[in-house]
């Protein structure tokens, strides 16, 4: 098989991929874009092209995916494809996943700024990392962003405070 391109790609996706969305370990929707081929060497021909993605087999289907979940890497995906899609099914499905990958980066910001908000008062009231983690760690979506949090806290306490603790 010769080197793949964005044609060769568009037209295999078409045949052969998937737009949709799983959820993750905390009940958020994730957007996700899936490839299933039972040549392995392809697989890894596209995974190459794309520069991300993950391989994995299903030995009970003896099929290869190529599963594409993490937030940068659909954006990138997004960028790559968007006016590239020709079967009206498959840019209907692919509409759908775009929202979806569009909306969480909308809300990943939203949630930024309100988080950081939360850490200025914390901060003004003069807390300690230790104390403001405690009160952080009450928000669910701040469990998962724990090393965020304790940048953040640091940053904005030193940076726009003056203060060095």
């Amino acid at each position: 098989m010769e080197e793949i391109n964005l044609d060769w790609f568009v037209g295999f996706l078409e045949g052969e991929g998937s737009f949709s969305r799983s959820k993750d370990g905390a009940g958020y929707i994730i957007p996700s874009f899936t490839l299933a081929q039972n040549d392995e060497e392809i697989m890894r021909k596209v995974r190459k092209f794309l520069g991300f993605g993950r391989i994995y087999y299903n030995k009970h289907t003896r099929t290869w995916f190529l599963q594409v979940r993490a937030q940068a890497e659909n954006i990138k995906l997004m960028n790559l494809l968007d006016g590239k899609l020709r079967t009206i099914f498959k840019a209907k499905q692919y509409l759908k996943w775009k929202k979806l990958v569009l909306n969480r980066t909308l809300n990943k910001r939203r949630w930024i700024k309100e988080e950081e908000s939360k850490l200025v008062e914390l901060i003004k009231e003069g807390l300690s990392y230790e104390e403001i983690a405690k009160i952080i760690k009450r928000t669910p979506l701040s469990v998962r962003n724990k090393n965020w949090t304790k940048f953040h806290i640091v940053y904005l306490r030193d940076k726009r405070y003056g203060e060095n603790r």
